[in-house]
């Protein structure tokens, strides 16, 4: 089974362990794990009576930095996008029932409208 989430801002499939099962109380129990034994990690899970959730948790973004020297994420992204014509981007975040980008990703949109300048088409 794999299971689809955003992984350092690409969204990402990723493989997954189903398990199904009821506690002691007869509470529903629906959870799936990351398939990967150095990481495991619950991806998502719900704990239920007769259909009605009562605890859920869902992972939808993963965000973590490598060791080691590498292409930056907009240079990956300036290359994609001068190579197909488009770049997806997820994680710009914009404040509350507003047009503004938040303070904590403006550096980022800084970035992304440099991106966007030195690649017009």
């Amino acid at each position: 089974m794999r299971t689809a989430l955003t992984v350092n801002g690409k969204k990402t499939e990723l493989p997954a362990i189903h398990a199904i099962g009821r506690s002691d109380y007869g509470d529903k129990a629906d959870f799936f794990f990351l398939d990967d034994e150095s990481n495991p990690l619950s991806l998502k899970w719900r704990l239920g009576r007769s259909g009605t959730d009562r605890d859920t948790l869902q992972v939808v973004k993963i965000a973590y930095r490598c060791s080691g020297r590498g292409i930056s994420p907009w240079d990956a992204w300036s290359a994609r996008s001068a190579e197909t014509g488009r770049a997806d981007v997820y994680d710009i975040y914009f404040s509350f029932n507003s047009d503004e980008i938040r303070e904590d990703r403006s550096r980022r949109s800084k970035k992304l409208a440099i991106c966007c300048a030195r690649h017009p088409d």
